[in-house]
């Protein structure tokens, strides 16, 4: 799945679909030493925004385009 094709696809990112994404990265690439590996580092901080701005939904379109990458990459098929 490319970035285009996940915006117009989903053009809004739940809290949950981001939070499922990270799982299937770490589970690919586990935490080693307390440190999240770097392939986590867009979703991670996908995820800390939106916990901290209390966003259950982000609109695609308003994402980095390395987000974007990480999303498609991680996310499940819908």
């Amino acid at each position: 799945m490319d970035t285009t094709t996940l915006t117009e696809a989903a053009p809004l990112i739940s809290l949950t679909q981001v939070e499922q994404a990270i799982a299937r990265c770490l589970n690919a690439h586990p935490i080693i030493e307390y440190t999240l590996p770097r392939e986590s580092n867009a979703l991670t901080e996908l995820l800390a925004l939106m916990l901290y701005h209390r966003l259950d939904v982000v609109d695609a379109a308003h994402l980095e385009e390395n987000t974007l990458r990480a999303l498609a990459q991680w996310s499940v098929a819908q």
